[in-house]
């Protein structure tokens, strides 16, 4: 009785003074480990708290399906062949959307690109490996060797070396999978934060969400510029996240599938924002392999004339869409 006098009193309050208010008053945050980085989910509303602690849970369940590094799991079951089809509409649509950002990127982001990954080790420290080692690599890398019947959602391989690998888009992709479960539990304030891929949904008490972009020359933490969003994805790819450092040179982790190396293209960061975070997750890889000119060829052609992006280079100059609200606060920037 005393819960529902509660609630009770609550509903009375959100009638006085506006539901929105309300909501605003409730919040919950989260921060887990998961899909290989750290987590943090907050949430405005009445419901706020099971509905973040839910979305861990869908995250997790997420990550055992994909990951690459669990033997069991169906990413890791296809690339070993026994699995030749996925029943998992969340694993399909991912490799659906892979492979057309892997044709569409002419290959500067491509889903076979695992077999380099695990070749690099850059989160273990390297060692680079050496032209040989890359260059048989590179003949199992293409996702021309995918194969995909979108009826039976069956996956073949033409080559049997070619091995898949969603890292590329999977916090993208997730970050719209839990901004769905939170909208599920009512939730119209949130921001997610995967790693660096951010997710907002709604205002922040009204106002929209101000995100800073991290400097790409600096410490975690500083910003080079703001920007404003609501219900919108921003991913941004940079050397400065993961690399290791041998004989004096730095190996960063965002490597070339064309070439076989970590990527050198003058840039030092893209921030990709868009509808749909796979997307989002996808481009930001690949604009940064491809270079300003390529890159900003590729953003404001038909296909995705609607994304807005933040592109850094080596002069430090900056490139921003016209479709975005950025703010550069870092007097090293200009815009080019």
């Amino acid at each position: 009785m005393k819960f529902k006098g509660v609630i009770a009193l609550i509903m009375i309050f959100a009638v006085l003074v506006g539901a929105s208010a309300v909501a605003n008053m409730f919040s919950y945050t989260a921060t887990e480990y998961a899909l290989d980085t750290m987590c943090t989910i907050t949430a405005y509303g009445i419901n706020s708290k099971k509905a973040v602690n839910d979305s861990f849970d869908v995250l997790k369940e997420f990550e055992d399906k994909i990951s690459v590094h669990r033997n069991d799991s169906d990413i890791s079951l296809l690339n070993s062949r026994v699995l030749i089809a996925t029943r998992d509409e969340d694993i399909f649509n991912m490799i659906k959307t892979a492979l057309k950002v892997s044709k569409d990127t002419n290959r500067a982001f491509d889903i076979t690109i695992k077999p380099l990954v695990d070749l690099w080790n850059i989160k273990g420290s390297g060692p680079v490996p050496s032209d040989e080692e890359i260059t048989y690599r590179l003949n199992s890398i293409s996702y021309t060797g995918v194969q995909v019947d979108f009826e039976k959602r069956d996956v073949f391989f033409t080559n049997p070396d070619t091995q898949i690998d969603l890292g590329g888009i999977a916090k993208g992709y997730c970050a719209d999978k839990v901004a769905k479960v939170l909208e599920n539990h009512g939730i119209k304030s949130a921001i997610i934060d995967l790693g660096g891929n951010v997710r907002t949904i709604g205002k922040k008490k009204g106002k929209v969400w101000r995100i800073g972009i991290q400097e790409p020359e600096g410490k975690r933490g500083e910003y080079f510029g703001i920007l404003d969003i609501s219900d919108k994805c921003v991913v941004t790819s940079g050397a400065y996240e993961r690399y290791f450092t041998e004989k004096g040179k730095v190996y960063h982790h965002i490597l070339d599938p064309r070439t076989g190396y970590p990527a050198r293209s003058g840039i030092t960061s893209v921030s990709i924002v868009a509808d749909d975070g796979a997307i989002a997750d996808a481009l930001s890889t690949a604009v940064y392999v491809l270079g300003v000119s390529d890159g900003l060829a590729l953003l404001n052609s038909p296909e995705y004339d609607n994304i807005g992006y933040i592109i850094t280079d080596e002069n430090g100059k900056v490139y921003i869409s016209e479709n975005i609200d950025f703010e550069i606060t870092s007097e090293s920037y200009a815009e080019g």
